[in-house]
């Protein structure tokens, strides 16, 4: 499943505003972040592929 826009917005606030962002984004997406490695963040988008576009 893509992101949607609305969930990229999301994930732009949690990045800039969250004082530990790694919690937060696994709070506000529980099935589906994995985990972040720098700028990137994996998440899971069905069938072991993964975005890592945001």
């Amino acid at each position: 499943m893509p992101i949607k826009d609305e969930d990229k917005e999301r994930l732009r606030f949690i990045l800039r505003h969250s004082q530990n962002s790694n919690r937060d984004l696994a709070n506000a997406f529980p099935h589906r972040f994995k985990r972040r490695q720098g700028g990137d963040i994996f998440f899971d988008a069905g069938k072991r592929r993964y975005c890592t576009e945001i």
